[in-house]
């Protein structure tokens, strides 16, 4: 049994208004990750050619049915029937796709604006450390070194903060994008928190359901019954030799074939676990290098105010603090979103309910 034992760790992200990545709008619609994901369902094209391509299969295997009553074909039928189930559990799949999608676009909002929080309070920061530097100069305890270098701080402060405002501003599009509606949209996340919580797992069981139930196992498997059925049609007395061993090299091809989609979904399933794992060991270390940046900048501020320290170190806690914060958050995405594509390498969504 693979475990992340690890204690729940939550961080709020700080969604004040001017972090919206447009002009501020009463109109403006926040909706839930829940919403975001309906939305997209009704509006997914992909999604409307998954239920047709079901609605097909099911035309093609009623066709299939109807000929076999006067011409037998137990290929074609054992064909029929597995295309159909592959269309629905595609159609499965392909739903959960698009809501990894939104998710990952939903929670790339919030990140972007969570990240322009963080700026925007190390602008106040650093215009407050203006302030007090340019005090010390008119005091006469303080330089113009220190008032040029805090001047320099906000400067700097302020361009990654308009960098990082249009990097909101791509990613509120591409969410809208996501759910299928036109850019001009006045539809926004709704603010949230954004968690980390302990996910266990057993590694052999996912991957012992994930070649029951992958797809590709699927098609696989149909085409060794498939050709299965025809060595077994094949081997009689008025079947020609050569076209029975040709049967038999076929059947061999779809074996082979399918203990290929067997590994390589194997393989697939432990990458997306060691990615999965490797995300949630950063986040505790993460958090606690937040603990200490505040405390850092916490000193630092109060020893500069009486002298006792150098603005620098003070300008060197906040860019840590700043960092410290924007890592943490980034972390807890990469690990939601490893998270969820290790879901969908065991094809968690065929583990039970009916397509949408």
């Amino acid at each position: 049994m693979a475990r992340i034992a690890l204690c729940g760790l939550i961080i709020t992200l700080l969604l004040a208004p001017a972090v919206w990545a447009e002009p501020a709008n009463d109109e403006l619609r926040l909706i839930s990750l829940e919403e975001a994901i309906a939305i997209a369902f009704d509006n997914s094209l992909t999604l409307q050619m998954s239920r047709l391509n079901v609605d097909e299969a099911e035309l093609n295997l009623a066709q299939v049915q109807a000929t076999n009553l006067v011409q037998p074909s137990p290929t074609a039928l054992i064909q029929a029937e597995r295309q159909l189930e592959i269309a629905q559990r595609q159609l499965l799949l392909d739903q959960f796709d698009l809501k990894l999608e939104v998710e990952e676009a939903y929670y790339s909002v919030l990140r972007a604006q969570n990240l322009v929080a963080v700026l925007q309070e190390a602008l106040t920061v650093a215009r407050r450390q203006l302030e007090i530097a340019e005090e010390k100069l008119s005091r006469g305890t303080g330089t113009q070194s220190d008032v040029l270098n805090a001047a320099s701080q906000v400067a700097k402060t302020e361009a990654n903060l308009a960098q990082a405002q249009g990097g909101a501003e791509i990613a509120l599009l591409n969410f809208r994008r996501v759910l299928g509606v036109d850019f001009k949209e006045p539809i926004a996340p709704q603010p949230e928190e954004f968690a980390f919580q302990p996910y266990e797992v057993n590694l052999d069981e996912d991957i012992a359901f994930a070649l029951a139930h992958r797809i590709e196992i699927l098609q696989a498997q149909a085409g060794v019954e498939a050709a299965a059925k025809q060595v077994e049609l094949s081997e009689n007395d008025y079947t020609p030799e050569l076209a029975l061993r040709l049967a038999r090299v076929a059947l061999r091809k779809a074996q082979n074939g399918l203990e290929q989609a067997r590994r390589g979904i194997q393989l697939e399933i432990r990458q997306a676990h060691l990615s999965m794992m490797d995300a949630a060991r950063r986040i505790p270390a993460l958090a606690k290098s937040v603990e200490e940046a505040e405390e850092n900048l916490r000193v630092a501020t109060s020893m500069y105010e009486v002298d006792m320290a150098p603005l620098v170190q003070v300008m060197g806690a906040q860019a840590a603090l700043s960092s410290a914060r924007t890592d943490y958050v980034h972390a807890i995405f990469d690990y939601n979103l490893a998270r969820a594509r290790y879901d969908r390498a065991v094809a968690r969504p065929l583990e039970g309910g009916e397509p949408r």
